[in-house]
């Protein structure tokens, strides 16, 4: 007995689609814009560029509170006290005082989380190496920022934030390994760059990488609150784990 075969016709929907894409690519390499294939529409615009245009401070995560039920990508943002995270923060999203900045390190005590363009949440976590908190409660954080790594499940990446003019510190060294023991992609921001002249930064870049053993694979992008330099690498970076389309450590969750 003969097996019919059934011919699967593509569907005209699907082809039309297909097609728009292809000379939608082949529009946007003639303009110079290079838009990786899976990067997450909601922040990055049909120029390429970023596009930020709502933030909020969504969720405020204390020692005893349960992580928030959400299913959207997030990505945390780690680093020691002073080496300019709420700054960072507020340069990304355009916004002088979303995450509050202070002369005083440690400011931070809880995980907030703030919503980006109803698509994304970048995660605030407390400063670490705070030498005038108590151990009490430098212990009470710590356990608070491990279980949000830990059992988090829509946490794509920890961005760990180093001052580019210093070589990194113990605590910076320990919670770079802490990030890869849980199986995280990590990305590397050096902060204060405008700091630096031209001529020292492939030189820091070279001390980062060297004193915490990251690879080259590692992503590692300079960054100036004041400038703004660093902030379109840094939000594409996040668009294209959004979407899916890259893993500094060959591991999305």
């Amino acid at each position: 007995m003969e097996k019919k075969t059934t011919t699967v016709r593509p569907s005209v929907a699907g082809a039309f689609g297909k097609k728009r894409q292809i000379v939608k690519k082949e529009r946007e390499k003639k303009k110079g814009i290079e838009v990786p294939p899976a990067v997450y529409r909601p922040l990055i615009g049909e120029d390429g560029k970023s596009q930020i245009k709502d933030a909020v401070l969504q969720f405020v995560l204390g020692v005893t509170s349960a992580l928030p039920e959400s299913s959207l990508p997030e990505f945390a943002f780690a680093g020691k006290s002073n080496v300019g995270k709420s700054s960072l923060l507020n340069a990304l999203v355009n916004r002088k005082a979303l995450a509050r900045t202070s002369s005083q390190p440690g400011k931070t005590q809880t995980i907030n989380f703030y919503r980006v363009n109803g698509a994304v949440y970048f995660v605030d976590l407390p400063g670490y190496g705070y030498a005038s908190a108590s151990e009490a409660a430098k212990a009470s954080w710590g356990k608070m920022i491990e279980r949000y790594l830990h059992e988090d499940k829509q946490l794509r990446a920890v961005f760990l934030l180093l001052d580019l003019r210093h070589a990194p510190s113990e605590n910076d060294i320990l919670m770079y390994n802490w990030i890869l023991e849980q199986g995280l992609p990590a990305v590397l921001v050096g902060t204060k760059a405008d700091k630096l002249k031209r001529s020292q930064l492939e030189k820091q870049k070279k001390l980062l990488r060297e004193t915490l053993g990251a690879t080259k694979e590692t992503p590692l992008i300079l960054f100036s609150s004041v400038t703004k330099q660093g902030r379109e690498d840094l939000l594409r970076l996040v668009a294209e784990m959004a979407g899916g389309g890259f893993s500094p450590a060959g591991v999305i969750r």
